[in-house]
């Protein structure tokens, strides 16, 4: 048995205490223990010390603490393009509820205090209400794309 040396030797080095500790060999095979062996059995016997409880005791190896995902990656600014597409697309449903026959009332009631909205829905109530499918589709475009050209002029500016 290869583990038992080694733990003898552990032994030794880790106090002053004395114990004995006894290689018997019964049925053939070789086991230590500290009690004595039964008679005819013992091979050998060592005295070791024993382990002193004062001592410090080396930790035992642990499986390395799995390593934290890393974080995720701040989202990626917006681009331009993308900003004024999502408030032109806004601006598309605005004129689309106006066009339909909403209510101004109950659209501003909807959209809290966010004075962009605010400024887009009365815009919208100040354009005429058409009764043919392709006027109102060709009036929500215009709006739509009047809201996309402003947003791309103010950026424009800022660079």
């Amino acid at each position: 048995m290869r583990t038992a040396p080694i733990i003898i030797a552990a032994a030794l080095l880790a106090g002053t205490a004395h114990a004995q500790v006894n290689r018997c060999e019964i049925n053939g095979q070789p086991t230590w223990q500290s009690a004595p062996c039964p008679p005819g059995t013992a091979v050998d016997h060592v005295t070791v010390p024993e382990p002193d409880p004062q001592a410090s005791v080396p930790p035992r190896a642990t499986a390395p603490e799995p390593a934290e995902p890393p974080a995720p990656a701040p989202p990626k600014p917006a681009t331009d393009h993308e900003i004024c597409s999502s408030i032109s697309e806004t601006a598309e449903t605005v004129m689309r509820a106006r066009q339909n026959g909403a209510s101004m009332r109950e659209m501003m009631g909807r959209v809290g205090d966010n004075s962009l909205l605010h400024t887009m829905i009365m815009e919208a109530f100040q354009d005429p209400r058409f009764s043919t499918e392709p006027m109102q589709n060709r009036w929500v475009l215009r709006f739509s794309n009047n809201y996309y050209l402003q947003c791309m002029q103010q950026a424009e500016a800022r660079r």
